[in-house]
């Protein structure tokens, strides 16, 4: 957790303890490399619950550095101009002899989903990246991933820009994706309170529209509890500790913290709560349902999809840890969750996906009621709840 001015942003710390989350670590497992621990007590004791996961990363990276190697040792022919770091950025799996390397770097990226450190995080950004710096059509579709790690690590204005780029540049019809020379992902500091009805159409990517409405959802959050705080402010005699924030974009803004009115901007970004809401359930029917039962779904591994099915949706969900956090902490028994490992309560406070669906009570079968009421910190309710009309 940061601490901007009176302000804390709740957000994954570096080197926490994999067992008791303490900060500020130095010992680190030696084989997954993205956990730390405060002892060697403490990283035996979580040795049966960190090894499955901590295998599977340690398989991905030696098998990556080994397709690595062979592409590097490959030598060049008619049809290969040889080392394809160098000859071939940009045009990454157009180039056969790269895609045994492209896949697995993008199961290195998905076996470290399954590590809840905020350096598995970065390392599952650094090398999405990559990957898109290497492939800028990306075939593999890592670019799904990147909204919601960005979000984990507090970087919600990235997380807006990478956004913004793909549903605007990235939607043109004339995008030259071969021209590495070209504008790519040179979107920066946009203003995140600007009408988001650009990405509401038909074709929205589940994770671009989530991680949008997140973004979006965290302003709104902050912005209400800096209202509320203003007020208890006024009467109170000494000034108390300032909310605890959500969105990077609010901490690092001094002028919208000082700011003692915020009626306007919490009317706006409602309505672009609202929007973006209809507009992930448009696109995906399937979507907000499936948050509310999500164990049924995580552990499914589609060969393939369409967009606006199921299968889109249970693709997509591993990319935001949010849904089953929020559920197993506040819905769900540990029974229900025998087969799924506990997210801490500190990978819960800053998972970017606090957002539960409900359904009215008595009405789930009589017709859906698409409300959902918006949590965050450590599961506590707040008074926000958009209705939309029955679809």
């Amino acid at each position: 957790m940061e601490t901007t001015g009176t302000h804390a942003l709740l957000q994954l710390t570096e080197k926490t303890c994999g067992l008791c989350k303490t900060q500020g670590n130095t010992l680190r497992c030696s084989r997954c490399q993205v956990v730390y621990y405060c002892s060697r007590e403490h990283q035996a004791e979580h040795l049966n619950a960190h090894k499955k996961s901590c295998s599977q990363v340690r398989k991905s990276r030696d098998a990556l550095a080994a397709e690595e190697q062979k592409l590097r040792d490959m030598p060049a022919d008619v049809l290969f101009a040889g080392d394809a770091f160098i000859t071939c950025v940009g045009h990454f799996w157009g180039v056969i002899e790269t895609r045994p390397y492209m896949r697995a770097r993008s199961a290195l990226i998905h076996a470290l989903m399954a590590v809840e450190s905020r350096e598995s995080v970065q390392m599952q950004l650094e090398h999405g990246r990559d990957m898109l710096r290497l492939c800028r059509g990306d075939n593999v579709g890592i670019r799904v991933a990147v909204p919601g790690a960005l979000l984990q690590l507090g970087r919600d204005q990235e997380c807006y820009d990478f956004v913004k780029w793909y549903e605007t540049t990235g939607q043109q019809g004339d995008y030259d994706w071969g021209d590495i020379e070209g504008p790519f992902l040179d979107v920066h500091d946009a203003d995140v309170f600007e009408d988001a009805d650009y990405v509401c159409h038909r074709f929205l990517s589940l994770c671009f529209g989530a991680g949008m409405l997140l973004v979006k959802t965290r302003l709104l959050l902050d912005l209400m509890d800096l209202q509320s705080s203003a007020v208890d402010s006024a009467t109170r005699p000494t000034p108390a500790e300032g909310p605890r924030l959500r969105s990077s974009v609010i901490a690092k803004n001094e002028d919208i913290l000082k700011r003692g009115d915020h009626t306007a901007a919490i009317g706006l970004l409602q309505d672009q709560v609202r929007t973006l809401y209809k507009a992930l359930h448009s696109s995906n029917k399937y979507f907000w349902e499936a948050l509310l039962a999500p164990e049924k779904h995580l552990h499914e591994l589609p060969a393939y999809y369409s967009p606006g099915t199921l299968s889109e949706v249970q693709s997509m969900l591993k990319h935001f840890p949010g849904p089953s956090t929020t559920i197993q902490d506040r819905r769900l028994s540990s029974r229900s969750f025998r087969t799924l490992e506990p997210k801490s309560s500190a990978f819960y406070e800053s998972s970017p996906f606090n957002i539960m669906p409900h359904f009215e009570s008595g009405k789930r079968k009589a017709r859906k009621c698409h409300s959902y009421a918006v949590q965050c910190g450590k599961g506590e309710p707040y008074d926000v709840v958009f209705r939309s009309k029955e679809y």
